[in-house]
């Protein structure tokens, strides 16, 4: 049971990671085809990241009360139909619809999904190491988003709408594979009763915001990943304009896709070694955050494109280790039994993050210039990040 667990968990991560992947080469520039600038584009996805917060605790809940699978199932097919609304728009408010919809999907999955696996694995009394089925996943979801991302490019050089198709289809799929494989022996579902539905999911979000405040991991997760995802808007939204003007093709931004896949993989497999290096997760965490800050401001210094691809893909290197360190410090330090919600919180006051750094460097990189934006978010990460450290202390 414990190898069909991890069977499962591969196989969703794949489809999963393969559906969304379709639409990233080209998400901006479909985006800016709709005749929004790269301002209101970023509202359009701080429309996502609003959405997240409000809904994050909420779905995180549900996902407790009612069972990690519904919840997952349910993300799938709200992003699948979120993708197909994508297809069919043309204005700022009908991309901001579909965004909005799948925002609600993906919340659904957020939580629920790592944590049915790390309860369904601890049901069998699994004695491995979470870090490595997470690194694992990571680079799966790379890989496979590689390959996704390359198909997506080539694609919308002839339709620019068939990477969403692609998207709503794979997603629908994925949603199927989880309704008959996976299982949740372990969880007792709750008779539903709206009377007590309400007061149950007070007590389970009061519970792990109280472990927010008093639990030292959580604190400290809740930072970095805040920090990390205010930072990494002005690349994630800005990098295909920026590379644009150099290049002839969307399909040319499958393969920058595919470079930053690599090379994600390439800092996913290296997560042993920076452990041993750093001798905890907590300063592999840093080390994390320092050299993508350094990376991402050595991108727009140059005005050629190699040296500037160059410092762009390296600073993903770090942010492939970043994510299995990260989950696997805060799975190892909280309690099951509200472990979709905590990571739904850890989850939502990242997208607080995500959303103020969409606007901040959504205005800069509009009204000033990508450069200036990325220079200020590179001083930023680099900054707080020592102070983070020296308020923590050296870790133990």
């Amino acid at each position: 049971m414990i190898k069909s667990t991890i069977r499962c968990y591969a196989t969703l991560t794949v489809l999963f990671s393969l559906g969304i992947s379709f639409t990233f080469p080209t998400y901006v520039m479909f985006l800016l085809s709709r005749g929004l600038n790269l301002f209101e584009a970023n509202l359009v996805n701080a429309v996502y990241f609003g959405t997240l917060v409000l809904f994050e605790i909420p779905t995180g809940t549900i996902a407790d009360l009612f069972g990690r699978k519904i919840s997952f199932v349910s993300s799938c097919f709200l992003m699948s139909l979120g993708a197909l609304l994508y297809a069919r728009a043309h204005s700022f408010w009908s991309c901001a619809l579909a965004e909005g919809i799948t925002a609600i999907g993906s919340t659904f999955a957020s939580g629920a999904f790592q944590a049915w696996v790390v309860d369904r694995l601890k049901h069998f009394d699994y004695k491995g190491s979470f870090d490595v089925i997470f690194a694992k996943a990571r680079q799966l979801a790379i890989f496979f988003g590689m390959i996704g991302g390359l198909a997506g490019a080539f694609t919308a050089d002839y339709q620019i709408t068939t990477p969403w198709l692609m998207c709503s289809a794979t997603m629908f799929l994925c949603g199927l594979t989880a309704l008959f494989w996976m299982q949740e022996e372990y969880f007792t579902k709750k008779k539903f009763q709206w009377r007590n539905t309400g007061q149950a999911m007070k007590d389970i979000v009061t519970t792990s915001f109280s472990h927010g405040k008093s639990n030292r991991a959580v604190k400290f997760v809740i930072a970095t990943t805040v920090l990390q995802l205010f930072v990494v808007m002005a690349p994630n939204m800005q990098w295909q304009p920026l590379f644009s003007q150099f290049l002839s093709s969307k399909a040319s931004l499958g393969f920058i896709k595919a470079g930053i896949s690599v090379f994600l993989l390439i800092g996913a497999a290296m997560t042993s070694t920076v452990l041993r290096w750093s001798k905890n997760e907590r300063g592999a965490i840093h080390l994390a955050q320092v050299i993508a800050g350094l990376a991402i401001v050595l991108t727009v210094l140059p005005q050629a494109f190699l040296p500037a691809i160059a410092a762009f893909l390296i600073h993903e290197i770090p942010r492939g280790w970043f994510d299995p360190i990260n989950n696997a410090y805060l799975n190892n330090n909280i309690p099951s039994k509200e472990r979709a919600t905590i990571i739904s919180l850890v989850a939502m006051m990242e997208h607080i993050g995500g959303l103020a750094g969409l606007i901040l460097f959504g205005f800069l990189g509009e009204y000033f210039s990508i450069p200036t934006a990325w220079i200020v978010a590179g001083g930023i990460l680099i900054v707080l990040t020592i102070c983070l450290r020296n308020i923590n202390g050296r870790p133990k």
